[in-house]
């Protein structure tokens, strides 16, 4: 059996692993070797075997990757990496995420619920890099 289709004692597969972990460019690396491996001489995909390594089908529902994904990562950086998308931007005093360190409206409503989160500024343009400074077009 190739490593990437081993599960670590929560059941989950290596590239399970690295979503739940938010390890994305290993995610990725993981799925592409995943591919690789899947693909048979006349290059077709064997599905069977790509699932196997993503997500089994004996997977507990709770551990799909997607679901994980969809649940767990409302930050909006990790659905638009570098591109510059319309929405407000917050502090959070508790985090000290303050002066040029914000957060996007999904990690303040999420990931800050019940913080002392303020409206910094309502953007045109707007990349927020989990906690880090935003970088805009006004």
């Amino acid at each position: 059996m190739p490593p990437v289709q081993g599960r670590d004692t929560d059941g989950c597969t290596p590239f399970m692993a690295a979503v739940r972990g938010r390890a994305y460019y290993a995610a990725l690396t993981l799925f592409t070797t995943a591919q690789r491996l899947a693909t048979n001489q006349s290059g077709q995909i064997d599905r069977n075997v790509l699932i196997s390594m993503v997500c089994p089908s004996d997977s507990h529902p709770d551990a799909s990757p997607l679901h994980v994904l969809c649940c767990n990562d409302t930050c909006s950086f990790t659905w638009t990496g570098t591109e510059h998308i319309n929405q407000d931007i917050f502090e959070c005093r508790t985090c000290g995420l303050t002066g040029s360190l914000c957060c996007c409206t999904e990690c303040a409503r999420v990931c800050h619920r019940g913080h002392d989160c303020k409206l910094k500024k309502q953007h045109r343009l707007l990349t927020v890099t989990a906690g880090k400074s935003a970088s805009a077009v006004l």
